[in-house]
């Protein structure tokens, strides 16, 4: 068989694919410009928040030693100062793109009405589903972020779900920021979470995870929708709707 790779061949390849399994082919559509300048934009805000972790560990760090620097000090000081600028002035910029475009302005604040999520993983959304036309189901993002459970079995083994380790770290650590601030601000995810852990006694992360897919149910269904998170809606019982 020919050894050979060459651009020359793997273009032929390619066509001789395409002609042949014309439905295997998946048509790449570009987001707009405002999405790139976001996620641009995210990546900033986390080079610099990161910075200013690393200057903060190392201003503890310094503070163990039985002599301090006082200029030292007054530099990281001064640096501190001058990241938590950057990072609210980084913060700024992406209302200002958010706001500039409507559809993007539209699903962002239906995102946002979510009790629990705030600007951060509102657009971490927006970018990673490109305004929610690439990903279009909690089931694709979560799987996407690695939240989904997956059943492991094997043969007279069953292991039952159990979470993925696979998935994007930034997305699911945003996640799981969200469901600790949903548990204690939101009155239907608290009550949730202490059903979970306290009456079912299942553990923290698998409950947290949970709650985690619950708030990605919510939001996918609220921008399929078109509609804003309402905190005060009762839902019917299935059982009820059903027979009725």
């Amino acid at each position: 068989p020919d050894r050979a790779k060459t651009d020359v061949l793997d273009c032929a390849l390619l066509r001789d694919f395409g002609e042949r399994y014309p439905d295997k082919l998946k048509y790449k559509t570009f987001p707009e410009e405002a999405l790139y300048e976001l996620r641009q934009l995210a990546r900033h805000r986390e080079m610099l928040v990161e910075q200013r972790k690393q200057l903060i560990t190392a201003d503890k760090s310094e503070d163990c030693r039985p002599i301090r620097s006082l200029a030292v000090k007054r530099s990281m000081d001064r640096i501190k100062e001058m990241l938590d600028t950057e990072i609210a002035e980084t913060e700024k910029e992406m209302l200002k793109v958010i706001n500039g475009h409507e559809s993007i302005r539209h699903n962002y604040e239906l995102v946002k009405s979510v009790d629990g999520v705030g600007l951060i993983t509102a657009v971490e959304l927006l970018t990673k589903t490109e305004n929610f036309t690439k990903i279009t189901t909690a089931r694709q993002y979560a799987a996407y972020a690695g939240t989904a459970p997956y059943e492991k079995s094997s043969g007279k083994m069953d292991k039952g779900a159990h979470i993925s380790k696979i998935g994007n770290r930034r997305s699911k650590t945003l996640l799981y920021i969200c469901a600790e601030s949903a548990r204690l601000h939101n009155k239907e995810i608290k009550l949730y979470y202490e059903r979970r852990t306290l009456i079912d006694k299942k553990p923290r992360h698998y409950v947290l995870n949970a709650i985690a897919n619950k708030l990605l149910r919510i939001i996918f269904t609220l921008v399929e929708k078109g509609e804003y998170y309402d905190a005060n809606f009762i839902r019917q019982d299935p059982r009820v709707v059903k027979y009725n």
